[in-house]
């Protein structure tokens, strides 16, 4: 779908943009300015075709996706998005009526700090894909101030440098304060039964916020606009008693360590300290994410027990399976339903995406760690297991080999059983990898739930597969 507009009307835009938001006029823009001003553009072209697009995927009843990955590597979104709305002869008509380099302009933006490897860069094409083949949905993840680094070899020696892609970067990015939400961390939790209703009390915590801001993703040559949901974490508030006494190391430590969760992409986890750092990230987003999509769903829903039909959680590799045992605790604690009705919703809302064989790639939790850190959710995680044993057990999987099925297991809360174990579809990401995983690596789940595994094959681009 071809977006209406001409270069001429394109160019008045931009030129507009650099007097209002850069007080110049084109012959004192820089390119850096020039880049600026039509990312902005485009980003608000993108933000209209995105409402109207939800607006009509709504109206037809159709279901959201809430894709939750740890990274996303977009790569640079100016060239990308020209291209897939049918504008990149436009620009190109643009830029050349300016006396500007094209090539120059679109050098000017940095790759994306998200994403790292090819989970990120899967992550990217699913965005693309499901913009182009017109998918209500969007990715969540963490708006990573850093990116994981920049390499520079000195007198051959690689040194590592910070990426901060922000700086030229932030102008695809639109910061949505008023939607924030509250991330709760560390503390005690309770179980308490009340009248045969099961919930957790949770004290003592510190409460993190989850700032939203979105970028937008164009399908190519299609109405759908797909938006990742990067999420900057803030502290809720200033200690002021310690402000007040003249300790103002200790006032702003817990803004200090609130704003680390976003700081940078994959902290080093060789140690403890890094450990805490990647749960915390881990459970920060899909806390924020599942929690929006709750309170968006509840304004035009009245009955949680609908959100399957409306909604599904696609868990991308085991970084966001913490997402199981949230769900359950805000349908049971703060949504006062049963544990029998949460489950429910919950096996037909999540679904999980492998992207692994490796039995030591599937990731693993430290016990005492994970209930240092969200002690009221590993509440549910014990109960989860629970539900596991007797589930297999009436399925007729023998004393002898639960085992190999369990989710707490030694010192360890193992991430992908549980995802599979709550999940309505797993998934590899080729048909090779699928079958290896019915065959091989995850054979005894497929024993069991052989009707949950299929195959999705990840990393198509649109754009590309029709220029081929």
């Amino acid at each position: 779908m071809q977006y209406n507009i001409t270069s001429k009307q394109l160019a008045e835009e931009v030129k507009s943009v650099l007097m209002q938001e850069h007080s110049k006029n084109l012959n004192e823009a820089t390119y850096e300015d020039i880049y600026k001003a039509t990312a902005y553009c485009v980003r608000r072209m993108l933000s209209r075709k995105n409402k109207e697009f939800m607006a009509d995927t709504y109206g037809q009843g159709k279901k959201k996706v809430y894709y939750l990955c740890i990274e996303f590597l977009m790569g640079r979104s100016l060239k990308t998005n020209l291209y897939n709305m049918g504008l990149d002869k436009v620009a190109a008509d643009m830029f050349k009526e300016f006396g500007v380099s094209e090539e120059r302009i679109y050098e000017c933006e940095p790759d994306a700090g998200l994403g790292n490897g090819g989970l990120g860069r899967l992550a990217a094409c699913f965005m693309d894909a499901l913009a182009s083949d017109q998918y209500a949905g969007g990715g969540y993840s963490i708006l990573y101030e850093y990116g994981i680094f920049k390499q520079k070899i000195v007198n051959g020696w690689q040194q590592e440098q910070p990426d901060n892609w922000l700086p030229g970067g932030e102008v695809w990015l639109k910061a949505h304060p008023n939607q924030a939400v509250e991330v709760k961390f560390g503390g005690t939790a309770e179980s308490v039964w009340s009248e045969g209703f099961h919930h957790v009390v949770h004290k003592d915590y510190s409460s993190v916020m989850a700032i939203p801001y979105d970028m937008y993703v164009s399908g190519y040559d299609s109405k759908g606009v797909s938006k990742l949901r990067l999420w900057e974490s803030k502290a809720k508030s200033i200690d002021m008693e310690s402000f007040n006494k003249g300790d103002y190391l200790q006032a702003i430590k817990a803004g200090s360590d609130a704003e680390l969760i976003s700081k940078i992409l994959y902290p080093n986890d060789n140690h403890v300290e890094g450990k805490i750092l990647r749960l915390k990230q881990q459970y920060f987003f899909v806390s924020a994410s599942i929690q929006r999509a709750i309170a968006k769903f509840k304004k035009s829903h009245t009955d949680l027990r609908e959100l399957p039909n409306k909604v599904v959680f696609q868990m991308n590799d085991t970084h966001p399976t913490v997402a199981v045992a949230e769900l359950m605790r805000i349908l049971i604690d703060e949504e006062g339903l049963s544990w029998d009705e949460a489950w429910d919703i919950t096996t037909h809302t999540v679904a999980y995406t492998n992207h692994t064989i490796m039995a030591e790639a599937l990731e693993k939790w430290d016990i005492n760690l994970f209930k240092s850190v969200i002690p009221h959710v590993y509440k549910y995680v014990v109960m989860l297991q629970k539900a596991l044993r007797k589930e297999l057990t009436a399925k007729g999987v023998a004393e002898h080999d639960l085992w190999q099925y369990d989710i707490i297991s030694g010192n360890l809360i193992h991430m992908a059983r549980m995802a599979i174990f709550a999940s309505h579809s797993t998934n590899g990401v080729a048909q090779i990898h699928t079958e290896i995983l019915k065959n091989d690596a995850l054979k005894e789940w497929y024993a069991v739930y052989p009707e949950r595994f299929n195959n999705k094959t990840n990393g198509i681009v649109h754009s590309r597969c029709k220029r081929l």
